[in-house]
């Protein structure tokens, strides 16, 4: 999409952060809050494209207030979670700034221009617990700074790239990804390989941070270990609410691993973890087609016969 298409969205939705109330599992509810409208009987639900939701607990929750065979938004508001994680989301762009860097493989966009960033960040109980634990020595070790992260507090959990069609009113959710979660995964690894080879606790290793092997293992397993379960489905979750309730979007694709691949000219050696890219939106009711977002019209790629993942909405 135009920069300048990415600049109206960021001064319609993103001055000030957004807070995203947010529990595992908690997408089902959202997903069949759009399809149910006023209320429809479940009965025909399960014969429908999202009858693998009714799988999950918080599902059966809801179901168990529906009265008459009939789901109804105020069944799903009573399934909800007694607490849930709030997340600051903040929007910002990604792509190369002039024309000639548009087409970069760096960037890994699909069609020449810039992509929508929807970043979500941690809660500030996370960064609390950072700080305590970890206490980084001036640069911040999780970080990458080639991605598009905030570089500070708020530290970005994951993120979310979208190509938006604006005269068609889809969606192209190019990638999510979480930088943080895998370099905390990478020093875990490290860290125990230095305390398994006998280096003393205060490692040199820890060169990026000021805390213990062990004072970190202890911010992996407490504060973090719970986001690395929930961030995936947190992300492609807001990233679908964004797109549906922000963007009026009634159409959202995302890219199939093998789609991606050549949609957005990856090489072998940059190649996104396979799962993000079939398990998740299959949990999400991602339908396959071959049916291409009409952003894509007459691209020679699309000669290779490319799949995509389809999310209809209503």
């Amino acid at each position: 999409m135009m920069p300048m298409d990415v600049d109206a969205i960021v001064r319609a939705h993103g001055a000030e952060p957004i807070d995203l109330s947010y529990g595992k599992d908690c997408y089902a509810l959202s997903l069949l809050e759009h399809v149910i409208g006023g209320g429809r009987p479940i009965c025909a639900l399960r014969r429908g494209a999202f009858a693998r939701l009714f799988d999950k607990a918080i599902v059966k929750r809801a179901l168990a207030h529906a009265a008459n065979g009939v789901l109804t938004p105020a069944c799903l508001r009573r399934a909800l979670p007694d607490r849930c994680e709030t997340f600051p989301v903040t929007l910002s762009r990604w792509g190369g700034k002039a024309p000639d860097d548009w087409g970069s493989s760096y960037y890994q966009t699909s069609r020449p221009g810039q992509n929508l960033l929807l970043q979500l960040n941690f809660p500030a109980s996370h960064d609390r617990a950072y700080h305590h634990l970890v206490r980084p020595d001036g640069a911040h070790p999780f970080v990458m700074f080639s991605h598009p992260s905030r570089r500070d507090e708020l530290f970005t959990l994951a993120w979310a790239r979208l190509d938006v069609d604006l005269e068609t009113n889809e969606v192209l959710i190019e990638e999510v990804q979480s930088d943080w979660i895998k370099e905390v995964e990478y020093y875990r690894v490290c860290c125990e390989a230095w305390i398994s080879d006998g280096e003393p606790a205060r490692s040199r290793f820890a060169l990026a941070f000021e805390a213990t092997p062990f004072e970190f293992f202890s911010y992996v397993e407490r504060v973090v270990r719970p986001y690395a379960r929930l961030w995936s489905e947190c992300v492609l979750a807001l990233a679908i609410e964004f797109s549906y309730s922000a963007l009026g979007a009634r159409r959202v694709f995302f890219h199939t691993h093998e789609g991606g691949q050549i949609m957005k000219r990856l090489s072998k050696r940059y190649q996104a973890p396979r799962s993000l890219y079939t398990t998740l939106p299959e949990s999400f009711c991602f339908q396959r087609t071959r049916t291409p977002p009409r952003m894509f019209r007459g691209d020679p790629r699309l000669e290779e016969e490319v799949e995509w993942f389809l999310l209809e909405l209503v």
